[in-house]
């Protein structure tokens, strides 16, 4: 059996660069994570904030009836 030509065979340089090209592409890929993640979180924030002045509001408008005696 014949070994395969020079020219099927990767190089070690060849294999280091595409090493070093998934390394960044990963890299890049985690920094976008961590942005997703960074940004679903500031998201939840301002949903929790939004939801307690929905009920901050709410509340006032059920006693609104009550407050509006008090005032004369």
């Amino acid at each position: 059996m014949t070994p395969p030509p020079d020219e099927t065979r990767p190089s070690l340089s060849n294999v280091y660069q595409a090493i070093n090209e998934v390394k960044t592409d990963v890299a890049v890929i985690k920094n976008e994570l961590g942005d997703l993640v960074d940004h679903e979180r500031r998201i939840r924030t301002l949903e929790q904030r939004m939801w307690a002045a929905i009920g901050i509001f709410g509340l006032l408008a059920a006693l609104s009836p009550y407050l509006s005696r008090l005032i004369p």
